[in-house]
């Protein structure tokens, strides 16, 4: 199911390598002033590989280490759209504004709060006509329900989490606005409190592909190796981190049977570059 995303959390970089969104779901360990993220084509010449950039985003942090604006790029540095991030004094973002190479604003976005909490986000066009709204409720300061309203009202998409003892999610269910349930996705957890693994599994509740986690003796995240409904390993995701302990490279290996053996080919690669200049760690 696609969903209408057009919040950028703060502390977070995009990314789309592979079911679980490994560079979404990493904070930075370290505050810098910008971040450059670019994503690459991999291409296999005479047994040899080759990249090629395919876009980049660049993301702009404050001194609390909230995302202030984020510019899209061509692969040639053209512009090609920029979001303006807006916080309250509490700290929550509260306004998103898209604009186009020209400046043009493509729409913005609204979000409110209450008791400090997301209560709701509503996306409005370029013209100013509501064009969807996400109501989020709670059960004390957990998140319960997350559902997608068009701009007639009508449900599109809910999302219902469920917690275990410890307040972890260890339950998502995915439903279409008519109440057919679309994917349900289930969470383990290791001794450290650290995601061990996802399992994703279709609406009769047979499961579809699986993602588990290593991190390396620093804790950090070092691999996200993806299980197809069979336990075959389909994909291995590889991380690396800087000096500074932030994510600076993802590469993605295709686990496929060839000529008579297991192989791994690299399919994907996003960079993560750092400047950490002028930026106070307090």
């Amino acid at each position: 199911m696609k969903k209408v995303l057009s919040i950028v959390l703060a502390g977070a970089i995009a990314s789309s390598l592979f079911a679980y969104d490994i560079a979404a779901g990493a904070s930075l360990k370290t505050k810098a002033r910008t971040v450059t993220r670019t994503d690459f084509t991999i291409v296999s010449k005479f047994g040899e590989y080759f990249r090629t950039p395919s876009s980049k985003i660049i993301y702009k942090f404050d001194d609390q280490g909230k995302i202030t604006e984020s510019s899209e790029l061509t692969p040639r540095d053209a512009l090609v759209n920029k979001i303006v991030n807006t916080y309250d004094n509490m700290g929550n973002l509260t306004a998103q504004v898209c604009y186009d190479a020209d400046n043009v604003q493509i729409w913005n976005t609204t979000i409110t709060y209450k008791d400090n909490m997301k209560s709701d986000c509503s996306e409005f066009t370029k013209s100013g006509y509501l064009k969807g709204k996400t109501i989020y409720s709670y059960s004390g300061k957990n998140l319960t329900d997350e559902s997608y309203y068009n701009a007639d009202g009508l449900l599109v998409w809910k999302i219902i989490y469920k917690y275990d003892d410890s307040n972890r999610i260890e339950h998502e269910y995915e439903y279409f606005g008519d109440g057919t349930l679309d994917e349900e996705r289930s969470y383990t957890y290791n001794a450290a409190n650290q995601k061990e693994s996802i399992s994703y599994y279709d609406a009769n509740g047979i499961i579809k592909s699986k993602d588990v986690f290593r991190y390396a003796a620093d804790n950090s995240l070092s691999e996200v190796t993806a299980y197809d409904s069979d336990g075959k390993i389909t994909k291995r995701s590889l991380v690396k981190t800087d000096s500074f302990g932030n994510t600076s490279k993802v590469t993605g290996y295709a686990v496929l049977r060839k000529f008579g053996t297991t192989v791994n080919e690299m399919s994907d690669m996003t960079e993560f570059i750092y400047d950490y200049n002028t930026v106070d760690q307090k």
